[in-house]
């Protein structure tokens, strides 16, 4: 029986230890998405997902450096890029937020209810 160990990645980091994300950009037609909740934008689901691939397989709680490398993306749209990721991770953030309350009140309701139930039987089994 062959045994497979993980395969470790080694991630570049920067200075200050942060691990370093290089992103390519050839056209950044699709780079903003076409929606946004709010005045900021945000990034399209095809940026979130390759970010979000690049990073995986770190441990939680890193730091991520994303550099960006195109010949079609001046300083304006660097700002509204950076932008637009901050806005897309806060809105992400907030949801994930939302979801783990909503879990956390899910979970307490269903162990009251549990611990009920279980009361009623021991009542009734004596």
């Amino acid at each position: 029986m062959k045994s497979y160990a993980k395969s470790q990645k080694e991630y570049l980091r920067d200075e200050e230890g942060r691990i370093i994300i290089n992103m390519n950009v050839k056209n950044d037609d699709n780079f903003l998405s076409p929606f946004s909740s709010s005045e900021t934008p945000v990034i399209s689901s095809e940026v979130a997902d390759f970010i979000e691939k690049s990073s995986k397989g770190t441990l939680p709680g890193e730091s991520y450096t994303l550099r960006i490398k195109s010949s079609c993306v001046d300083d304006e749209e660097k700002l509204l890029y950076k932008k637009a990721i901050f806005q897309y991770y806060d809105e992400e953030l907030a949801a994930k937020s939302r979801e783990i309350r909503k879990n956390r009140l899910i979970a307490l309701i269903l162990g009251i209810f549990g611990i009920a139930v279980l009361a009623i039987a021991l009542i009734i089994d004596y």
